[in-house]
């Protein structure tokens, strides 16, 4: 999978050092994926919560830190759209 605006991630780990490795290793696992469909999304993370638009609502580190994605299955692309926390992202529910 192509990950598109990554300089958000960058962004966001030096505002966040902490939470740096746990990005790392997301965006590791992702770039090694090919999802067809939000059902492969949820093989590789089980707790990833699809929303509309073929948005993903994925969990960095469980209650400190969500990214959102919109993914283009067909050309193997995803765009970075948010990462926060979740009280900063009312539509996470």
């Amino acid at each position: 999978m192509k990950i598109i605006n990554k300089p958000i991630l960058s962004d966001f780990s030096k505002k966040h050092p902490k939470l740096e490795s746990f990005l790392e290793a997301w965006l590791r696992k992702v770039r090694n994926e090919i999802w067809e469909s939000p059902e492969d999304v949820l093989k590789t993370f089980p707790n990833a919560k699809p929303q509309f638009f073929n948005r993903v609502c994925f969990v960095i580190e469980p209650g400190h830190c969500y990214l959102v994605m919109a993914i283009h299955y067909s050309a193997q692309a995803a765009s970075i759209k948010w990462i926060g926390s979740f009280y900063q992202y009312p539509n996470l529910s």
